[in-house]
């Protein structure tokens, strides 16, 4: 079924598309641009003063036939990615223009994470150098609503969504959420207020023929510890919300190294420490002080987060990598310093550009001294060595920020 999407351009010229609910909003931007209506190739869409994000889909947003989306040139203000936690302890992250204020901030997760917002705090977390294993976390501190997200460290931190407070009187039974981890099930489990939590466990299996008894439980976060403790005391509530989370099996693989299969780790287990379980297994010519982690050889994973913080399930695969070289990129108008192995191709390395400086990779080239670099080669098969100064631009010659 489609429904008909009304766009509007800075000027007032308004045109009619066919869209089905369920396009991503990336789709319907590449449909706008090849309109007389969009000058760009990447517009910013916005719905009701929220900028729409590319990989959510319009019936994410609700969007009606009736509703009008304006089309805006794109923003040049940074935008800072920020960490947050539900009140159920779920994490997720969010992408927002660094100018905003607290309250629009509100506004921009309630709409893309469809929660209520009441109230925003964050917690500051910082690795001690000396000792990784350490982390000071601080205190929670209020997000005034006036105020401007730039104002605070929130690029460290960890913005935490309060919801309402709990019932002065407890209840003798109350409903409790219980999520598996692996299958991301959800179980309604009658809760009863004296109840352990060995107790609870069992309910859990009765109610629902799940067993639960090795999992790691988690609650707003952090794990619930106590076996003979009543699960009030540990902080339940009706209608909170308990991940069980069995211990997590997945490989490391440490580029140009080892690949390391199947480590079965605890899921509160930080990065820092699996560092020195890797470290006492490599080569002894080999320092992982210059590697680090990631997912996809480019976003680089802070240490001080744990497998649980980052998603990381079983079945996953972690990679530590190095940059043993560095160019001086020339971009449109700017200059960047840009890192790479030598064994990185062309295609990749452009793409490395692409995402560092946030443009889209189309049409670009990768020239040296006026040499069109062959994609399919390695940096070394081009006779680079680091140090050397490319220029990334278009075949037409223009700014690749114009691609």
């Amino acid at each position: 079924m489609t429904t008909t999407a009304t766009v509007r351009n800075f000027t007032g010229k308004t045109i009619s598309v066919q869209v089905d609910p369920a396009t991503k909003v990336s789709g319907l931007k590449d449909t706008i641009a090849q309109t007389t209506l969009c000058k760009w190739a990447k517009p910013v869409l916005t719905w009701k003063g929220h900028e729409l994000r590319d990989h959510q889909s319009l019936s994410h947003y609700d969007v009606a036939g009736q509703d009008v989306l304006n089309i805006l040139p794109p923003s040049k203000v940074p935008k800072i990615s920020l960490q947050f936690e539900k009140p159920d302890g779920r994490h997720f992250a969010l992408e927002v223009n660094s100018d905003i204020t607290v309250a629009q901030l509100k506004r921009e997760v309630a709409v893309e994470e469809k929660v209520d917002v009441p109230k925003l705090k964050f917690v500051s977390s910082m690795e001690d150098p000396e000792d990784p294993e350490t982390v000071f976390v601080s205190e929670p501190q209020d997000l005034p609503e006036e105020a401007l997200i730039s104002q605070y460290p929130l690029s460290n931190s960890t913005i935490v969504i309060c919801g309402p407070p709990p019932p002065l009187k407890p209840p003798p039974t109350f409903n409790v959420h219980v999520i598996l981890y692996d299958d991301a099930r959800k179980l309604n489990v009658e809760a009863k207020l004296q109840q352990t939590l060995n107790e609870f466990r069992e309910a859990v299996l009765l109610q629902h023929d799940v067993s639960i008894a090795d999992d790691v439980l988690m609650l707003v976060g952090k794990e619930v510890v106590g076996d003979e403790i009543p699960i009030w005391d540990l902080g339940f509530a009706p209608d909170c919300t308990i991940h069980a989370v069995p211990f997590i099996s997945f490989d490391v693989e440490i580029l140009w190294v080892k690949k390391f299969d199947t480590m079965l780790l605890h899921p509160r287990t930080r990065l820092s420490k699996i560092r020195k379980i890797l470290e006492q297994d490599v080569p002894e010519d080999i320092s992982l002080d210059e590697f680090w982690f990631t997912y996809d050889g480019m976003g680089r994973l802070k240490e001080w987060r744990s497998l649980w913080d980052l998603g990381v399930i079983s079945g996953s695969t972690l990679y530590m990598r190095t940059f043993a070289i560095s160019f001086t990129v020339q971009i449109g108008g700017s200059t960047m310093v840009v890192d790479a192995q030598e064994d990185d191709t062309i295609q990749d390395f452009k793409e490395r550009c692409a995402l560092i400086a946030e443009i889209p990779l189309t049409t670009q080239r990768m020239v040296h001294r006026g040499k069109i670099l062959q994609d399919g080669n390695t940096l070394k098969q081009e006779g680079l060595v680091g140090g050397e100064k490319l220029i990334f631009a278009c075949r037409h010659g223009f700014s690749s920020r114009h691609c």
